[in-house]
């Protein structure tokens, strides 16, 4: 990850330390492909459903995988709004 994605990644992290609401994202106006998808699996472990759908109808990519291998709905964390979403958005990626 470059230096400038990597900041704006600290940027958008910062907000989860804030309390972000669903009104802060109407702020946010665009995110990038990369950084939405690096930012998806955060929204995810921190049970940050709004970031969660922002970064999807961003351009996150719901159906990559981390360093580990591992797909957004191995990280759900028993949050079932967010699993409900992964699978409504990814079902032509479900078996």
């Amino acid at each position: 990850m470059d230096k400038t994605l990597r900041q704006q990644a600290q940027e958008y992290k910062k907000l989860y330390a804030t309390g972000v609401k669903k009104k802060d994202l109407d702020k946010i106006q665009t995110v990038s492909t990369e950084l939405a998808t690096y930012l998806l699996f955060y929204a995810i472990i921190k049970d940050g459903f709004h970031i969660f759908k922002f970064l999807v109808k961003s351009a996150a990519k719901i159906n990559t995988v981390d360093a580990f291998g591992n797909l957004p709905i191995h990280y759900f964390n028993n949050n079932l709004r967010i699993l409900k979403y992964i699978v409504k958005k990814s079902k032509n990626y479900i078996n």
